[in-house]
Protein backbone atom coordinates (compact mmCIF):
# COMPACT_ATOMS: atom_id res chain seq x y z
CA UNK A 1 0.00 0.00 0.00
CA UNK A 2 1.42 3.19 -0.76
CA UNK A 3 1.39 5.95 1.50
CA UNK A 4 2.49 9.75 1.30
CA UNK A 5 4.96 11.22 3.52
CA UNK A 6 6.51 14.79 3.89
CA UNK A 7 9.99 16.19 3.59
CA UNK A 8 10.81 19.01 5.71
CA UNK A 9 14.15 20.10 7.52
CA UNK A 10 16.22 23.45 7.47
CA UNK A 11 19.57 25.02 7.80
CA UNK A 12 20.18 28.39 9.66
CA UNK A 13 22.24 29.72 11.51
CA UNK A 14 22.52 27.32 14.49
CA UNK A 15 23.28 24.09 12.57
CA UNK A 16 24.99 25.16 9.21
CA UNK A 17 27.90 23.87 9.93
CA UNK A 18 27.05 21.03 10.94
CA UNK A 19 27.79 17.40 8.92
CA UNK A 20 26.12 16.08 6.36
CA UNK A 21 22.48 15.98 6.85
CA UNK A 22 19.78 13.23 5.92
CA UNK A 23 17.25 14.58 3.96
CA UNK A 24 15.10 11.33 2.83
CA UNK A 25 15.92 7.85 3.04
CA UNK A 26 12.89 5.26 2.98
CA UNK A 27 12.03 3.57 5.91
CA UNK A 28 12.62 -0.14 6.42
CA UNK A 29 11.23 -2.57 3.76
CA UNK A 30 10.02 0.49 1.75
CA UNK A 31 10.95 2.38 -1.56
CA UNK A 32 10.04 5.48 -2.43
CA UNK A 33 9.29 8.03 -5.12
CA UNK A 34 9.94 11.64 -4.61
CA UNK A 35 7.51 14.38 -6.35
CA UNK A 36 8.78 17.23 -4.44
CA UNK A 37 11.46 18.77 -3.38
CA UNK A 38 12.52 22.07 -3.60
CA UNK A 39 14.53 24.63 -0.92
CA UNK A 40 13.30 27.98 -0.47
CA UNK A 41 16.56 30.04 -0.16
CA UNK A 42 16.13 33.44 2.26
CA UNK A 43 19.51 34.92 2.20
CA UNK A 44 19.35 38.28 3.46
CA UNK A 45 22.66 38.74 4.79
CA UNK A 46 24.06 38.96 1.57
CA UNK A 47 23.64 41.46 -1.60
CA UNK A 48 20.15 40.41 -3.76
CA UNK A 49 21.13 39.23 -6.97
CA UNK A 50 18.99 39.81 -10.35
CA UNK A 51 18.75 37.09 -12.70
CA UNK A 52 16.13 35.58 -15.15
CA UNK A 53 13.26 33.46 -14.82
CA UNK A 54 14.20 29.81 -14.52
CA UNK A 55 11.76 26.79 -15.81
CA UNK A 56 10.78 24.31 -13.49
CA UNK A 57 11.88 21.80 -15.83
CA UNK A 58 15.55 23.42 -16.89
CA UNK A 59 18.47 20.96 -17.09
CA UNK A 60 20.70 20.77 -14.11
CA UNK A 61 24.10 21.79 -16.64
CA UNK A 62 21.66 24.56 -18.15
CA UNK A 63 20.62 25.82 -14.66
CA UNK A 64 24.28 26.02 -13.89
CA UNK A 65 26.13 27.33 -16.58
CA UNK A 66 22.59 30.70 -16.17
CA UNK A 67 24.01 30.42 -12.06
CA UNK A 68 27.61 30.50 -13.03
CA UNK A 69 26.90 34.00 -15.37
CA UNK A 70 24.95 35.63 -12.20
CA UNK A 71 28.12 34.14 -9.54
CA UNK A 72 30.56 36.34 -11.96
CA UNK A 73 29.05 39.72 -10.28
CA UNK A 74 26.64 38.57 -7.84
CA UNK A 75 27.63 37.45 -3.99
CA UNK A 76 26.80 34.18 -3.45
CA UNK A 77 26.88 30.78 -1.02
CA UNK A 78 26.48 27.06 -2.07
CA UNK A 79 24.67 24.16 -1.04
CA UNK A 80 26.04 20.69 -1.98
CA UNK A 81 23.53 17.41 -2.31
CA UNK A 82 24.84 13.85 -1.99
CA UNK A 83 24.07 9.98 -1.87
CA UNK A 84 24.68 7.66 0.59
CA UNK A 85 24.26 3.64 -0.20
CA UNK A 86 23.97 1.83 2.57
CA UNK A 87 26.41 3.09 5.23
CA UNK A 88 28.59 3.76 2.78
CA UNK A 89 30.48 7.45 2.36
CA UNK A 90 28.62 9.92 0.84
CA UNK A 91 29.18 10.86 -2.74
CA UNK A 92 28.69 14.43 -3.99
CA UNK A 93 26.03 14.70 -6.35
CA UNK A 94 26.26 18.64 -7.23
CA UNK A 95 26.88 21.90 -5.77
CA UNK A 96 24.23 24.40 -5.82
CA UNK A 97 24.85 28.08 -6.16
CA UNK A 98 22.47 30.07 -3.90
CA UNK A 99 21.70 33.58 -3.81
CA UNK A 100 19.49 36.56 -2.11
CA UNK A 101 16.42 37.33 -4.06
CA UNK A 102 13.89 39.76 -2.36
CA UNK A 103 11.59 38.32 -0.53
CA UNK A 104 12.91 34.99 -1.45
CA UNK A 105 12.78 32.20 -4.18
CA UNK A 106 12.85 28.15 -4.20
CA UNK A 107 15.22 25.68 -6.30
CA UNK A 108 13.97 22.60 -7.36
CA UNK A 109 15.83 19.62 -6.72
CA UNK A 110 14.45 16.89 -8.96
CA UNK A 111 16.13 18.66 -11.70
CA UNK A 112 19.65 17.33 -10.24
CA UNK A 113 18.59 13.86 -9.70
CA UNK A 114 16.52 12.80 -12.74
CA UNK A 115 14.78 14.38 -16.13
CA UNK A 116 11.82 12.74 -14.64
CA UNK A 117 9.02 13.89 -12.35
CA UNK A 118 10.09 11.86 -9.72
CA UNK A 119 12.80 10.76 -8.04
CA UNK A 120 13.22 6.84 -7.49
CA UNK A 121 14.44 6.44 -4.22
CA UNK A 122 15.94 2.44 -3.43
CA UNK A 123 15.22 1.07 0.10
CA UNK A 124 19.12 1.55 0.97
CA UNK A 125 19.88 5.07 -0.70
CA UNK A 126 19.95 7.67 0.94
CA UNK A 127 19.88 11.57 -0.03
CA UNK A 128 21.88 14.13 1.89
CA UNK A 129 22.06 17.94 2.02
CA UNK A 130 25.15 20.64 3.48
CA UNK A 131 26.14 23.93 3.23
CA UNK A 132 29.43 24.60 1.41
CA UNK A 133 31.99 24.10 4.35
CA UNK A 134 33.48 27.85 4.74
CA UNK A 135 29.84 29.23 4.41
CA UNK A 136 28.09 31.32 6.90
CA UNK A 137 24.70 32.02 7.64
CA UNK A 138 22.69 34.39 10.02
CA UNK A 139 20.20 35.00 11.75
CA UNK A 140 18.60 37.12 8.93
CA UNK A 141 19.39 33.81 6.69
CA UNK A 142 17.67 30.25 6.65
CA UNK A 143 17.07 27.60 3.92
CA UNK A 144 14.22 25.52 3.70
CA UNK A 145 14.32 21.90 2.57
CA UNK A 146 10.79 20.64 1.91
CA UNK A 147 8.80 17.98 -0.66
CA UNK A 148 6.45 15.14 -0.79
CA UNK A 149 7.00 11.01 -1.37
CA UNK A 150 5.27 8.34 -1.80
CA UNK A 151 6.49 5.36 0.38
CA UNK A 152 5.48 1.40 -0.48
CA UNK A 153 6.40 -1.72 1.02
CA UNK A 154 8.20 -3.78 -1.10
CA UNK A 155 5.85 -7.22 -0.80
CA UNK A 156 5.47 -7.61 -4.66
CA UNK A 157 5.95 -6.27 -8.35
CA UNK A 158 2.43 -5.12 -8.62
CA UNK A 159 2.39 -3.14 -4.97
CA UNK A 160 5.52 -1.36 -6.84
CA UNK A 161 3.92 -0.64 -9.78
CA UNK A 162 0.51 0.49 -8.21
CA UNK A 163 3.15 2.73 -5.81
CA UNK A 164 4.44 3.79 -9.36
CA UNK A 165 1.45 4.70 -10.64
CA UNK A 166 0.12 6.39 -7.68
CA UNK A 167 3.49 9.05 -7.40
CA UNK A 168 3.31 9.82 -11.53
CA UNK A 169 -0.64 10.35 -10.27
CA UNK A 170 0.56 12.49 -7.76
CA UNK A 171 2.79 14.22 -9.87
CA UNK A 172 0.32 15.38 -12.77
CA UNK A 173 -2.05 16.45 -9.81
CA UNK A 174 0.61 18.92 -8.66
CA UNK A 175 1.22 19.49 -11.82
CA UNK A 176 -2.01 21.03 -13.13
CA UNK A 177 -3.36 22.49 -9.77
CA UNK A 178 -0.40 24.33 -8.35
CA UNK A 179 0.40 26.56 -10.87
CA UNK A 180 1.20 30.01 -9.97
CA UNK A 181 -0.65 32.85 -10.91
CA UNK A 182 -0.37 34.14 -14.29
CA UNK A 183 1.02 31.22 -15.70
CA UNK A 184 0.17 28.71 -18.43
CA UNK A 185 1.07 25.14 -18.93
CA UNK A 186 3.31 24.54 -22.00
CA UNK A 187 6.95 23.93 -24.05
CA UNK A 188 9.06 27.01 -24.20
CA UNK A 189 11.57 25.57 -25.82
CA UNK A 190 12.82 22.11 -26.70
CA UNK A 191 11.43 18.54 -25.59
CA UNK A 192 10.22 17.21 -22.34
CA UNK A 193 7.73 17.76 -19.13
CA UNK A 194 5.35 20.19 -19.39
CA UNK A 195 6.46 23.30 -17.59
CA UNK A 196 4.86 26.72 -16.14
CA UNK A 197 5.36 29.51 -18.27
CA UNK A 198 4.65 33.47 -17.79
CA UNK A 199 1.30 34.26 -18.73
CA UNK A 200 2.91 37.58 -20.19
CA UNK A 201 5.07 35.42 -22.67
CA UNK A 202 2.30 35.55 -25.10
CA UNK A 203 0.48 37.49 -27.01
CA UNK A 204 -2.84 38.84 -25.56
CA UNK A 205 -5.74 39.34 -28.25
CA UNK A 206 -5.27 43.21 -27.37
CA UNK A 207 -2.01 43.18 -28.29
CA UNK A 208 -2.71 41.99 -31.71
CA UNK A 209 -5.14 44.46 -32.09
CA UNK A 210 -2.41 47.19 -30.80
CA UNK A 211 0.23 45.97 -33.36
CA UNK A 212 -2.40 46.09 -36.55
CA UNK A 213 -3.79 49.23 -36.06
CA UNK A 214 -0.38 50.78 -35.55
CA UNK A 215 0.61 49.27 -38.77
CA UNK A 216 -2.09 50.58 -40.52
CA UNK A 217 -1.81 54.06 -38.95
CA UNK A 218 -4.64 55.75 -40.81
CA UNK A 219 -4.29 54.32 -43.97
CA UNK A 220 -7.33 55.30 -45.93
CA UNK A 221 -9.54 52.01 -46.92
CA UNK A 222 -8.10 51.29 -50.33
CA UNK A 223 -4.50 50.68 -48.66
CA UNK A 224 -4.73 49.67 -45.81
CA UNK A 225 -3.56 45.96 -46.54
CA UNK A 226 -0.50 44.57 -48.64
CA UNK A 227 -2.72 43.06 -51.17
CA UNK A 228 -4.41 46.57 -51.81
CA UNK A 229 -0.52 48.26 -51.57
CA UNK A 230 0.65 45.40 -54.09
CA UNK A 231 -2.49 46.21 -56.41
CA UNK A 232 -1.88 50.42 -56.27
CA UNK A 233 1.40 49.41 -57.43
CA UNK A 234 0.34 47.27 -60.72
CA UNK A 235 1.23 43.93 -58.62
CA UNK A 236 5.27 45.44 -60.20
CA UNK A 237 7.59 43.44 -58.01
CA UNK A 238 10.17 46.21 -59.73
CA UNK A 239 7.95 49.41 -59.25
CA UNK A 240 10.80 51.40 -58.23
CA UNK A 241 13.13 50.53 -61.01
CA UNK A 242 9.93 51.17 -63.13
CA UNK A 243 9.25 54.58 -61.39
CA UNK A 244 12.41 55.53 -61.58
CA UNK A 245 12.76 55.03 -65.27
CA UNK A 246 9.64 56.73 -66.01
CA UNK A 247 10.45 59.53 -63.76
CA UNK A 248 13.91 59.69 -66.28
CA UNK A 249 12.21 60.28 -69.41
CA UNK A 250 10.44 63.63 -68.05
CA UNK A 251 11.85 67.30 -67.87
CA UNK A 252 14.04 68.40 -65.44
CA UNK A 253 11.59 71.20 -63.81
CA UNK A 254 14.60 72.95 -62.35
CA UNK A 255 18.48 72.98 -63.79
CA UNK A 256 19.41 72.88 -67.56
CA UNK A 257 17.91 70.38 -69.20
CA UNK A 258 19.16 68.71 -72.25
CA UNK A 259 16.53 67.43 -75.07
CA UNK A 260 16.44 65.78 -78.07
CA UNK A 261 13.69 65.17 -80.70
CA UNK A 262 10.87 67.33 -81.45
CA UNK A 263 8.50 69.21 -78.37
CA UNK A 264 5.00 69.79 -79.11
CA UNK A 265 2.39 71.71 -77.02
CA UNK A 266 -0.93 70.57 -78.12
CA UNK A 267 -4.56 72.19 -77.00
CA UNK A 268 -5.84 75.18 -75.98
CA UNK A 269 -4.12 77.64 -73.79
CA UNK A 270 -6.45 79.34 -72.46
CA UNK A 271 -6.46 82.80 -71.47
CA UNK A 272 -4.41 83.25 -74.68
CA UNK A 273 -5.74 82.64 -78.59
CA UNK A 274 -8.71 80.00 -77.90
CA UNK A 275 -7.56 77.39 -80.45
CA UNK A 276 -3.66 78.22 -79.72
CA UNK A 277 -1.39 75.77 -77.84
CA UNK A 278 1.51 77.41 -76.13
CA UNK A 279 3.42 77.77 -72.72
CA UNK A 280 4.72 81.21 -70.72
CA UNK A 281 7.91 81.95 -69.41
CA UNK A 282 7.72 84.18 -66.53
CA UNK A 283 9.61 85.93 -64.14
CA UNK A 284 11.24 84.32 -61.24
CA UNK A 285 8.31 86.21 -58.51
CA UNK A 286 5.69 85.48 -60.88
CA UNK A 287 4.44 88.80 -61.41
CA UNK A 288 5.70 89.56 -64.95
CA UNK A 289 6.27 87.08 -68.18
CA UNK A 290 4.91 86.12 -71.78
CA UNK A 291 2.92 84.02 -73.27
CA UNK A 292 4.13 81.94 -76.50
CA UNK A 293 1.61 80.89 -78.58
CA UNK A 294 1.46 78.93 -81.88
CA UNK A 295 -1.36 81.25 -84.15
CA UNK A 296 -2.50 80.03 -87.28
CA UNK A 297 1.32 78.66 -88.40
CA UNK A 298 2.93 81.37 -87.14
CA UNK A 299 4.51 81.84 -83.34
CA UNK A 300 3.26 84.55 -81.06
CA UNK A 301 5.08 86.27 -78.06
CA UNK A 302 2.51 88.52 -76.13
CA UNK A 303 2.78 90.13 -73.27
CA UNK A 304 1.19 88.69 -70.09
CA UNK A 305 -2.47 90.51 -69.39
CA UNK A 306 -2.24 92.08 -73.35
CA UNK A 307 -2.48 91.52 -77.08
CA UNK A 308 0.76 92.45 -78.33
CA UNK A 309 3.67 91.50 -79.63
CA UNK A 310 5.41 89.87 -82.72
CA UNK A 311 4.50 87.02 -85.00
CA UNK A 312 6.82 85.43 -86.82
CA UNK A 313 5.75 83.96 -89.83
CA UNK A 314 7.00 81.11 -92.02
CA UNK A 315 8.66 83.07 -93.93
CA UNK A 316 10.59 84.67 -92.22
CA UNK A 317 8.65 88.49 -91.91
CA UNK A 318 7.95 89.86 -88.75
CA UNK A 319 4.60 91.85 -88.38
CA UNK A 320 3.95 94.07 -85.42
CA UNK A 321 0.35 94.09 -84.35
CA UNK A 322 0.47 97.04 -81.77
CA UNK A 323 2.56 98.41 -79.41
CA UNK A 324 6.54 99.27 -79.74
CA UNK A 325 9.30 97.31 -79.90
CA UNK A 326 12.11 97.88 -77.73
CA UNK A 327 15.59 96.36 -78.71
CA UNK A 328 18.09 96.84 -76.28
CA UNK A 329 20.99 95.91 -78.67
CA UNK A 330 21.59 96.46 -82.59
CA UNK A 331 19.64 95.12 -85.45
CA UNK A 332 21.68 93.38 -88.75
CA UNK A 333 20.44 94.27 -91.60
CA UNK A 334 22.31 93.27 -94.44
CA UNK A 335 20.00 90.60 -95.79
CA UNK A 336 17.42 93.28 -96.28
CA UNK A 337 16.69 93.75 -100.15
CA UNK A 338 18.79 96.51 -101.92
CA UNK A 339 15.97 97.75 -104.61
CA UNK A 340 12.04 97.32 -104.69
CA UNK A 341 12.47 94.94 -107.73
CA UNK A 342 9.89 91.69 -106.95
CA UNK A 343 9.05 93.78 -103.31
CA UNK A 344 4.86 94.10 -102.66
CA UNK A 345 3.73 97.03 -101.37
CA UNK A 346 4.58 97.79 -97.70
CA UNK A 347 7.69 95.83 -97.77
CA UNK A 348 11.06 97.29 -96.50
CA UNK A 349 14.09 97.72 -98.60
CA UNK A 350 17.12 98.88 -97.56
CA UNK A 351 18.59 102.40 -99.69
CA UNK A 352 22.61 102.00 -98.51
CA UNK A 353 21.92 102.88 -94.36
CA UNK A 354 18.76 103.98 -94.72
CA UNK A 355 15.07 101.88 -94.53
CA UNK A 356 12.22 102.23 -96.76
CA UNK A 357 9.10 101.31 -97.62
CA UNK A 358 7.32 100.26 -100.85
Amino acid sequence: MAVAQSILSQINSSNYSAPIATVYKPQSEHSGFITTLRLTINLNSINAAVFPYIPDDTPADVLQEILNEVAENTEFKEIIIYFKKGDGAWIERAPIRIFNKDPYYDVNLIRFFSDANTIDVAEDLSIGIQLKVGNVLTAADNILIWGTVVEEKKNNGNEELEARIAALELALFGRLTDLSPNTLLGRNSGTGVVEQIAQATFAQPSDIVTATNALIAGAPPNLNTLDKLAAAMGDDATFAITLAAALGNKVNISGDQVISGIIKFIGTYVGLQSVAPGFWLDETDGTRGAYIVCNGGSLSVQSRGTNFGAFVANLGSVNLTSGAVTLNGGINLTSLPTSTTGLAAGSIWRDGTTLRIV
